[in-house]
């Protein structure tokens, strides 16, 4: 049995079940996909796939699962610039998934317009406001996030806070943490740290890592809760089993300084080294934030080889995946402390080859999921 077959069943039949507007979204997958398996069996299910999405009606809801089989490469080879074609096709004809999807599509490069350029970002805030406006609670992120940065839309913290509040009123959990970062950092609300425990604190009761991770965050710096080290630990513990990196990378601290523990250098790398593979698997898809980790961690041999062009390296993709705001600013500014000592390093001969193992670890750490 070909596994993308049963990856692709079950996921289609979540993702339907999950988005509004779409209540036999799920007998859909299941007869589209038990055709081809019915049909053409295992031995032939991705040539099964492709006489299907030949045959397929033009309609909205076919048109998106066409795009995101070939978005994950079900029963296809994955192309993410045809995959945006099919959510392009979805979304004019009104499909409030695609709308989203094509959104995101537009932001990641995926279509004809290059990554970062403003047409693009532009494009995708109109699709975002299309599917927000009908609740989607992704949409509604996406599009508070789009406001919050002021990418494709004319900065407005305040229309951040409510496109938030929209989605966490859904018991969306990225919408929860969104209002909470908002409310911990006094855009478009009150600095009100009680206000941010209680959104993360909600996020958290559903499983939400980041969540998990913020709420350790306030009882390790006492901030708007007494300080404490040992539920700092429980909560950093609870999301690192979720594999989030920043928790890894808190516990390492932690255990490197002795809060909450005896002092253990021991664990702290290890902690440092699941964070450092964490953060590769999520630098590998563009995460900026999780560049700029590595770049830190380069720099100060936090759990990797300490390595301060590979930290360059890090940071100049960090800054390029980064959306403007106080962290971009930051990753600009160790560049410009890196640099100079970068270029002498490479202008040792023989340091060239020490380079080279490093770019080949690097490369290694990247490509291996936590």
């Amino acid at each position: 049995l070909d596994p993308s077959f049963g990856i692709a069943y079950e996921n289609l039949a979540d993702v339907d079940d999950d988005w509004p507007g779409n209540p036999d979204g799920t007998d859909f997958a299941k007869e589209t996909i038990g055709k081809g398996w019915k049909l053409f069996g295992a031995t032939g299910v991705r040539l099964g796939a492709h006489g299907i999405i030949e045959q397929m009606p033009e309609d909205a809801l076919n048109e998106r699962i066409v795009g995101f089989f070939y978005y994950n490469g079900y029963f296809v080879n994955p192309d993410k610039r045809l995959a945006a074609d099919w959510y392009r096709k979805a979304a004019e004809q009104g499909n409030l998934v695609a709308e989203y999807e094509f959104g995101l599509s537009l932001e990641d490069g995926d279509t004809d317009i290059p990554k970062g350029d403003p047409r693009a970002s532009e494009e995708a805030a109109k699709w975002y406001r299309k599917a927000a406006e009908q609740s989607s609670p992704d949409a509604e992120v996406a599009l508070g996030n789009m406001y919050r940065d002021g990418n494709g839309v004319d900065q407005d913290a305040e229309a951040a806070v409510q496109w938030y509040l929209k989605s966490a009123e859904q018991d969306d959990t990225d919408g929860q943490v969104s209002l909470g970062d908002m409310y911990l950092g006094g855009q478009g609300v009150g600095y009100d740290p009680r206000e941010a425990l209680n959104w993360y604190s909600q996020a958290a009761d559903l499983g939400n890592p980041a969540a998990e991770t913020a709420i350790g965050d306030f009882y390790r710096n006492g901030r708007g809760v007494p300080r404490n080290f040992s539920l700092a630990r429980k909560w950093y513990l609870k999301a690192a089993a979720s594999e989030n990196a920043d928790a890894h990378y808190n516990l390492g601290l932690m255990s490197d300084l002795g809060q909450g523990t005896r002092r253990n250098r021991e664990d702290a790398l290890l902690q440092y080294q699941d964070a450092a593979r964490a953060y590769a698997y999520d630098a590998d898809g563009g995460d900026g934030h999780a560049e700029a980790r590595l770049g830190t961690m380069a720099a100060t041999g936090q759990g990797v080889s300490q390595s301060e062009v590979v930290a360059y390296v890090w940071y100049a993709r960090a800054y390029y995946d980064l959306k403007p705001g106080p962290e971009r600013d930051r990753v600009l500014q160790m560049m410009s402390v890196l640099k100079l000592k970068a270029v002498a390093w490479l202008a040792e001969p023989r340091l060239v080859n020490g380079l080279i193992q490093s770019a080949i670890a690097l490369q290694q750490m990247v490509v291996q999921p936590p």
